[in-house]
Order: C-alpha cells, then structure tokens, then sequence
C-alpha cells in the first residue's frame, strides 16, 4: 500500500510586537487631533493622557512579544544612554525637589516631571526596536501627514468661514486649533513642511505620492502664514538652508566622484543639471522675504483675525530666575516643574510696572533653561550630554550612501528630529512638539541600526536557565508596573474630568450642590491642592448662602454655619500642606478666614493675617496678601494697620489700583475727601475702565459738589455698562441740578423699569415731574452715607 503523508500546519503565533507598532500608528494620526472638554489644558492634557496610556500599551505588548520570542534586541546607543541619565537625574531631583509629588507627577500632563521623562524616555526605546524596518517608518510619516491634512482643513473651516463643528466653548477665538498653542500650530507645520520636502525631493515615489509631499508643503507655508511666528521662520529657514546645503553639495558629490557614480542609483540624488532650481530653494527665498517683510504680514494675519502677542519671559528673566535658584541648590536645583514657585519667589521687582506683574510664568523663554534651573546641574549635564549624543549620530547619518529610502529616512528623521529639539532650545512648546521629537529621535536611532550604524544587544533568554529566570521576573515586574500606571492615569484623567464638571455646574448651572460634590469625587480621587482650594471656595460660597437664609433658626443657622466654616478651613489647610508653596494656598485659607471676621469669631482676623503673611513669604513681590492682611484690619476696626499694610503693598507696587482704591475709602470714611478723591483719581488714571473705581470717583466728587467731575465720571460708567442703576441714579441727580429736568425724568424712568417697588425712585419721578427737586423730601445720599444701608437703586450686572 502506498503511504500518505499527513501535513500538520502550525498556528502562527500572534505578533505582539506588530500590535505594540500600530498603536505608534495610532499615535502618530491622534496627538495632533485628539483633545477633551476639560477645564484645565484641553489639548496638552488630552495629549499628554493619550500618549502615556498608548505608550503603556505599546510596552506591554513588547514586552509580551518579548516572552513569545524568548529574547530580547536592544540598539547599543550612546542616545540611548543619554536619556538613561536625564531620566535618572530627573528621577533624583525629584526626590530631593521643594514638592516631590510636583516634581515626580503632578497633575499627570505637566511637561517636565519625572513621569514626563520617563514615559519619552520609554517611547524612544519603543521605537528604536519597533521601527527597524523602511516600511513602518513610512506608513508612520504618512499617518502624520493625513492627521496633519485634517488639522488644517479644521483651522481652514474655523478660522477662514467661522464654521466649528467641535465645542464652541473650546475654540472660542479664530486662533483656537487642535494641536493647542497658536505658536505651535506654525512649529507643527514647520515640521512637516521640512520632512514633506526631505521625502519630495530624496525619494523615488511615484508622481502621486510625491503630489501630495508637494501640496502638503504649500499648506504648511499657508498655516505658518497664518501665525507669522518669527522664531518658527528663523528655525524653519535655518533647516531648509542646511537642507539645501546638503542636497546641492551631494549632488556635486555625486557628478564628480566615481564612487557615486558607481552607486547612483542608490544615493538616490538627482542630477544637478536636473535640479538647478530646487524646491527648498524657492522655499528658502520664500522664507527669507516673510522675514524681511514680518511687519507687512501684519495685515494679512489682522485680516484673519489671527494676530497674536504671546506673553512670555525674556532671555534676562530666565536667566535671572536660574542664576537664583542655581546659586541656592547648585547641584540638583528646586525640582522638576517648579519653575512657577521660583518665578514667584526670585521675579524681578521690575516686572511689577508692567501688566503682566500678575501672570504666573510655568516656564521661561526657553524649557530647556527652565528645566536646566529646575533639575540644577546635574540635569542639565544629562540634557547637553543627550543633544550631544543627537548632534554626533547625524555623522553617522550623514555618512550613510547605501539606500534610498532608507537614506531618506535617515536624512529626515534626524533634520525633523533637530527642528523640533531647537524648539525646546529656544522656545517653550507645548506637550504635541516634545512627543513628535522623542518620536523621531527613536526613529533616528531605529534606522541607524537598520543600516548597520548602530549594533544591537540581544539577551537570549535560553541562554542560561538564571539569565531565563531574571529575564522573565524583570519582564513581570515591569509588565505589573505598566499596569500600575495605566491605572493611575486613569485616576487622574478621571478627577480632571470631575473638576471639570465642578467648574460647569458653578459657572453656567449654578448649581453649588453638583458643584461641591464633582468637587469632592475629584480631590478624594487624585489629592491635588488645586480640587481643595476649589473647595474652599465652595465653603465660602456656602457660609453666604446659609446666612442669606431667614427660614432658620439661629440655633440651626450657627449649627450649619459653623459646620461649614470647619470643612472651608479643613480644605484649605489641606491644600497649603499639599502644595505650600503655592500663594494661592496660603491666600484662600487667609479668605476664609477673612470671612467670618466681620462677625467677631475669636481669632479669624489674627488667623487670616498669618496666612496672608505665609503667602507674602512664598511671593515675596506680589502686593495681594498685602492688601488682604488691609481689610482684615478694616474688617476688625484697625484703621491704623490697614493703612501700614496698604502702604506695604504701594511700596512693591505703587500704582497698585486696588490698593489706592482701598486707601481712598479709607480717606472718605475718615472724612478726608480732598485725600480720597486724589487717591480715586489715581486708581482711574491706572485702571480707565474699571467700573467700581470710575463710581468711588463719581460719588466722591458728588460728595464734594463737584456735579461736573462726578458726571463726567458716571457717564463713563454708563457708556461701559448702561445699565449700572446706580450710576443712572446719580447722573439723574446731576441732572436736576443743572435744571436738565427732561434728561434726569429719561434716566429714571429707566430706573423704574428695573425697580418697580422702589418707593424712593417713583417719589423722585413725582417731584420731577411736579416742578420740584428730585430729592424734596428725600434725605440726600451724600448727607447720610451711613444710614443708607443699601444702594439706592437695583439693577443688572455691575453693581
């Protein structure tokens, strides 16, 4: 009998390390589009929550691919090594930081923490094993540029025809886009107009493929247009220059040496009789007269409404903030993400006569300064010691003449790779620009070992049975680890979106139930100072409302106030422990405090004063806890410290408008008005728009019969807000005075309509309409300020 013979196929198994590469893919197509509804930092904290849970992923699925495979490839790279140091100097800066949960995590999106190193460092890694192969890498760059397609077509609709089909309360202004920063809209499409050009004029594609490089180059010039960011042409034009260079300089290389004759076809340069006039040539002249003509362009970025002045440190400042925090903790500096507090604490006094004396500055000018000052010298001999590395593996590119595409990759990844690091050199970008340059540096080191530049390590698990067994434990504890995190982030995303609800339920609900109750459900989920203070804000808000309530009696009224009052404190103490080198801690428990003042609880005023005093200690150049300790001291009847205070605010900023309103109510309840109107006059002349300040000057100058500067101060008033009652009240009165009888009788009418029970109002209308003074037999308010407990007339906002 003949014998059959049976073929038994085996199952492939499953690629893992496939999978891990298509969630690269996914990231490459989402980062730039993907943002959430939250209330703090739509589009870095989407991003940022985006990337670490695809990169957990993407490590866990190497890591199985690992165990499936029993061994381990990783790139012997001195790049490598490098960010091993800047993640282990960030790492010890945090431990030793001024707020080592700031410096390891903090609210989970912050860039610059330990955890934001890591989980870069980690993509690197990822990507040098993952993208050792042309193809990916391609498919990779083509994902980012049908994202980066869409974004565009999105400003186009939102900036251009005023369509947005995404939350309006997100994109509110013609500048508001996807990827975050109005800057970083021109920096991200820098980038993919240099690798657009890089690929259209190095590759081989066919006309189609190479069609769609060339429009995505004109769109991204059109994008950058639409910013006019002078530090992204000056960058952009740079690289386009030493792309140039080399394209030019190769191809003379090219006709002149035998060896490149003898492998012409896989240089895959053109001709240079082909290519006189080059594209990034054009590109390069383009630049260069965008430049030259940045002032012109200002009416074609007014015209889309798209003008923009960022505010931002200058190089002095940062530099100043540094040499401060440096010359006290020279070694490891104040910790990751720290900067805001060493702003706060060493910001030249200078800062206080301009109008950004009160912006709180994440960063200076450059992050790289910023992080070299937060992690001291240790980090930023790790950060140089990693742009080194960089810089010496683009010899090694540059040495490379074997393959095409793979020359093309190279070539880009590394130019692409330096464009967005001069970025973090000299600009301070948003969380999308950092991810794209860890993700082509990863790239980088992929395709240098692909051509043979760089030698891989690998650990056979089969090597040794000990080898085997601490292979897998690691593998295991790492994968526990990811899982860990994975959780972790999910928390936090998850008290972010809480607090968002917070925010919704108070400001458009008003609705201070949901409101505290999101608010709690944040802070017990992810302990953050911020989700306290809120809730000290909220207790605040709470005391007001019970008082407001006459249905109580006053046993239950002190009962729930008192209740309230103790969770208020207990909130706000818990968000000065957790962050007390924040003002804004320190400063809502002295509010809280300040509160309950007027009501005589034994030792609230002496309470507040201390915590405006810590916050003053932390801030030493904000006037703010100054004024706060003044109307403590009003509030508890102290006159003659009020003024000390107010005058300690004046001398950090003497033309502090609140401070010099506050003195000026002091001089009116003092009785000097010649002194209070001088200081009202002051505090208009700094703030011209200021409603409260305009009506302190309008009543005053009332007071002095001055009628002429008081109307001219309620006037101003009105043409702001024309329905402030109170400032109608007054300008009728005027009126009457100057016998402009018809025009007082117009404006309080209008009164009337939003008072119809006030008897004063209608009593006023009868005189005038009788012949007589408007305030016959109505006592004056400027007679009897005292005994007038409430405002003479009620109306809309602003009062």
């Amino acid at each position: 009998m003949q014998e059959k013979t049976i073929e038994i196929k085996t199952k492939k198994p499953f690629n893992w390390g496939s999978l891990s590469a298509y969630i690269f893919y996914g990231l490459a197509f989402l980062l730039p589009l993907f943002f959430l509804p939250l209330a703090t930092a739509p589009f870095n904290a989407a991003k940022a929550f985006l990337f670490y849970i695809g990169i957990s992923l993407a490590f866990i699925f190497w890591l199985f691919d690992c165990l499936q495979k029993g061994k381990i490839q990783i790139p012997k790279s001195g790049l490598l090594l490098a960010l091993g140091g800047v993640i282990l100097a960030w790492f010890i800066s945090s431990i030793f930081s001024l707020n080592p949960a700031i410096s390891l995590m903090g609210m989970g999106y912050e860039i610059g923490t330990f955890m934001f190193f890591l989980f870069c460092g980690l993509a690197v890694f990822l990507v040098a094993n993952l993208f050792r192969n042309e193809q990916r890498v391609v498919i990779f760059y083509l994902l980012l540029l049908l994202s980066s397609f869409l974004v565009f077509i999105f400003q186009l609709f939102h900036t251009v025809f005023g369509l947005t089909i995404l939350s309006s309360t997100i994109f509110q202004a013609p500048t508001s886009n996807l990827l975050g920063g109005w800057n970083d809209f021109a920096i991200f499409f820098g980038f993919i107009a240099l690798t657009s050009v890089c690929f259209f004029e190095m590759s081989k594609f066919k006309r189609a493929i190479k069609g769609v490089f060339f429009a995505s180059v004109l769109l991204s010039i059109l994008a950058m247009l639409a910013v006019n960011f002078f530090i992204a042409w000056i960058i952009f034009g740079f690289f386009i220059l030493v792309f140039l260079v080399y394209f030019l300089s190769a191809s003379f290389y090219s006709h002149s040496s035998s060896f490149a004759e003898e492998r012409g076809s896989a240089s895959g340069l053109p001709s240079l009789s082909s290519k006189i006039i080059t594209l990034p040539l054009f590109i390069l002249l383009i630049v260069i007269f965008f430049i030259l003509a940045r002032g012109l362009l200002g009416g074609f970025t007014g015209t889309l409404h798209t003008s923009v002045t960022e505010v931002g440190l200058s190089w002095n400042s940062t530099f100043s903030i540094a040499k401060h925090v440096l010359k006290e903790n020279p070694i490891l500096g104040s910790g990751p993400n720290t900067f805001l507090y060493d702003w706060l604490k060493y910001k030249p006094a200078s800062i206080n006569s301009t109008m950004f004396w009160s912006v709180r500055f994440r960063s200076g000018i450059s992050y790289l300064f910023s992080m070299m000052s937060t992690a001291g010298a240790l980090g930023a001999l790790a950060l140089l010691s990693f742009l080194g590395f960089l810089l010496y593996y683009g010899t090694k590119v540059l040495s490379y003449f074997e393959n095409d595409i793979r020359k093309v990759i190279l070539f880009t990844s590394f130019l692409g790779s330096l464009y967005l690091w001069s970025f973090v050199i000299f600009y301070s970008p948003g969380f999308l620009i950092f991810a794209l340059a860890f993700l082509m540096t990863g790239i980088l080191i992929a395709m240098l070992a692909r051509v043979g530049k760089i030698k891989m390590l690998e650990i056979n698990f089969s090597a040794s049975p000990r080898l085997g067994f601490i292979s897998v434990l690691v593998i295991i504890i790492l994968m526990i680890g990811t899982v860990s995190s994975l959780y972790l982030f999910s928390r936090k995303y998850w008290a972010l979106h809480s607090y968002t609800q917070a925010l919704k339920a108070l400001n458009v609900q008003g609705n201070l139930d949901k409101s505290e109750i999101a608010l709690t459900r944040a802070a017990n989920i992810d302990a953050q100072d911020q989700y306290f203070r809120s809730l000290a804000e909220i207790g605040i808000l709470r005391m007001q409302q019970v008082l407001s309530k006459k249905d109580l009696s006053k046993d239950i009224l002190r009962s729930k106030f008192q209740n309230i009052l103790g969770i208020a404190i207990q909130n706000a103490q818990r968000a000065t422990d957790l962050n007390p080198n924040d003002p804004l801690n320190w400063m809502e428990l002295a509010r809280v405090y300040e509160s309950v003042v007027p009501f005589g609880i034994s030792g609230s005023g002496a309470f507040s004063i201390k915590a405006y005093q810590k916050a003053a200690e932390v801030s030493p150049f904000d006037p703010s806890p100054y004024l706060g300790m003044a109307r403590v001291s009003l509030a508890s009847k102290n006159v003659k410290k009020a003024r000390e205070y107010i005058q300690s605010a004046l001398k950090i900023k003497s033309d502090y408008a609140a401070a010099l309103f506050m003195l000026s109510q002091i001089e009116a309840r003092e009785g000097n008005l010649k002194k209070a109107i001088q200081r009202a006059e002051q505090t208009v002349f700094i703030v011209p728009n200021d409603i409260g300040a305009l009506f302190q000057l309008g009543l005053l100058n009332y007071q002095d019969k001055n009628y002429s500067s008081a109307k001219a101060a309620f006037e101003k008033i009105i043409s702001l807000n024309p329905g402030y009652a109170n400032a109608n009240y007054f300008l009728g009165l005027i009126y009457d005075k100057q016998g402009k009888t018809q025009k007082a009788i117009k404006l309080f009418e209008e009164i009337e309509k939003l008072n119809q029970n006030n008897k004063e109002v209608k009593l006023i209308l009868k005189n005038l309409r009788g012949g007589r003074e408007a305030l016959s037999g109505i006592s004056p308010p400027n007679e009897f300020p005292k005994k007038q407990k409430e405002p003479p007339a009620k109306g809309v906002k602003g009062e």
